[in-house]
């Protein structure tokens, strides 16, 4: 049997150092003033888009994981698939924050969004699994977490057709609400499952 912190750890160190990624690749102003801090608003919102998000789903996952009683084989190879999606991120919010318009970016840039969300739910239906039957471990949280991410999911996929078919910054925003909505969620008063 796997212990739950050797993957923890790795998976860790891989979001801080892409979090610490997304600090070093911020934009410096043009001129040291308010104005030239306001002619970078797009590259402060990726960034504090992207920054969040990754906190938020950091958070979630660490939160389930406190859960967990047993790591099988599987749950690993889900952690590795995490840091594997989010080591693009920081070249995404870049992207985005050089063009906030672009459909082209935006749509990448939710692309990777969401293949890193479905990676988070495949880990978290591994993790449950891997610990189905065990009385000590906090299956409910497990399932809250699960359900946060169903909705979390539709929110970027309207958030990418909105983005495709109308108005690119969409993308953006809904990734930012689906943080809020992932963090709001995890700090609610849990109710017992019926």
């Amino acid at each position: 049997m796997i212990t739950n912190e050797r993957p923890a750890a790795f998976m860790d160190a891989v979001l801080a150092i892409v979090m610490t990624r997304l600090v070093l690749e911020l934009a410096h102003p043009a001129t040291a003033s308010i104005e030239g801090f306001l002619a970078l608003k797009h590259e402060h919102f990726a960034y504090a888009v992207s920054l969040f998000w990754l906190g938020s789903m950091w958070v979630s996952i660490t939160t389930e994981r406190d859960a967990i009683e047993r790591v099988d084989r599987h749950v690993p190879w889900h952690m590795i698939v995490l840091p594997f999606f989010s080591s693009p991120i920081p070249y995404a919010t870049i992207l985005v924050s050089e063009d906030f318009g672009s459909v082209a970016y935006q749509s990448f840039y939710g692309i990777i969004v969401m293949a890193l969300t479905f990676a988070n739910l495949r880990l978290g239906r591994a993790a449950e699994q891997a610990n189905a039957g065990i009385e000590k471990v906090d299956t409910a949280q497990m399932h809250r977490r699960q359900r946060l991410l169903a909705i979390d999911c539709p929110t970027k996929a309207i958030g990418l057709l909105i983005c495709i078919s109308v108005w690119p910054p969409a993308m953006a925003i809904a990734v930012a609400v689906a943080a809020a909505f992932i963090t709001i969620g995890v700090h609610l008063p849990q109710q017992e499952d019926a």
